[in-house]
């Protein structure tokens, strides 16, 4: 899943705002702020995503024997979705806009 999840942030060129990495057991991915947009705009956009599709990502992703290769597939199925959308809405600088929330103001999230 680690692989997956570092070849779709490299394809759609998100390496400036995603740092992927862990134990290919427990993978995470950190937001940083990013062409223009701050970390907690980048990070409410990917996480409101996600939860439309069904998924509670918090940064790490703690697999276990209770995940089979279907949960994966999907998992990694809905970042084939999600971070193409985030590239678009980057590039097209209209992320602020699509925002269903407001971001938090501070984010400690990303204090490992």
């Amino acid at each position: 899943m680690l692989d997956g999840i570092v070849e779709l942030v490299e394809t759609h060129h998100l390496e400036e705002i995603f740092l992927v990495g862990g134990d290919p057991s427990l993978p995470f991915m950190l937001s940083h702020e990013g062409f223009g947009f701050g970390e907690p705009e980048i990070r409410t956009y990917f996480l409101q995503e996600m939860f439309e599709r069904g998924f509670l990502v918090l940064g790490a992703h703690a697999i276990s024997y209770a995940h089979t290769e279907e949960d994966i597939d999907r998992l990694l199925a809905v970042y084939a979705e999600v971070l193409p959308a985030l590239a678009l809405v980057i590039r097209q600088k209209t992320l602020s806009s699509l925002l269903k929330t407001t971001p938090p103001q501070h984010s400690t999230t990303n204090r490992r």
